[in-house]
């Protein structure tokens, strides 16, 4: 028990030592870290995980927990899809503002 969590903190302070050094944005600091004290969280309530997935619906405690990541994991894929989207959108708005500055020093030099 202990040691799951020793690695639910060690992934926690990872996260924050990413945020400090710039390589990852707070956007997607904010989601780790929910990620990770749901984790936490549904580690110290398995005595109650039970309870919690027939109050879900669930018959074992298993499939609740295996739906909740996946739906974490749709979460996470979906951001970083809006990211990847938004950075498409400013790439091809870069490239049409080169070709056009392009075009204009070419123009000045004719």
């Amino acid at each position: 028990m202990i040691l799951i969590l020793l690695c639910c903190a060690y992934f926690t302070i990872r996260i924050l030592i990413n945020l400090r050094r710039n390589q990852l944005s707070i956007r997607f600091v904010y989601l780790w870290l929910v990620l990770s004290l749901i984790s936490t969280l549904l580690f110290v309530l398995r005595n109650h995980l039970q309870t919690i997935a027939q109050s879900m619906g669930f018959v074992l405690a298993s499939n609740a927990l295996l739906v909740i990541f996946i739906s974490i994991l749709f979460a996470i894929i979906l951001n970083l899809s809006v990211s990847i989207s938004r950075i498409e959108q400013k790439l091809e708005e870069q490239i049409i503002e080169s070709a056009l500055i392009r075009n204009r020093l070419r123009d000045k030099d004719i």
